[in-house]
């Protein structure tokens, strides 16, 4: 609910859903969330790489605005706990 808060807070709209991630060899059903940057302000990508981390997540999922038509840069994952990435 907090990390709900900060984005909504921040003018992003949300969409709640369940993901998957691996996880000791299995993987593992979670709650995640589609994050849009309603307001195109440019700062979607900082503010879930500190979101992230903040909220110790292992990794975000980026698509950056115009890949999903084949357009600019393309989606990718980005580590953003720094637990995990110092073991790594």
């Amino acid at each position: 609910r907090s990390l709900m808060s900060k984005l909504k807070s921040k003018g992003y709209g949300l969409t709640k859903l369940k993901g998957t991630y691996p996880e000791g060899g299995k993987e593992a059903k979670e709650d995640s969330f589609f994050v849009v940057d309603l307001q195109d302000n440019g700062n979607l990508l900082k503010d879930l790489k500190k979101f992230g981390a903040e909220f110790e997540q292992d990794s975000i999922l980026f698509i950056p605005k115009g890949a999903i038509n084949g357009e600019g840069e393309k989606a990718f994952v980005l580590g953003t706990n720094p637990l995990f990435l110092r073991a790594s």
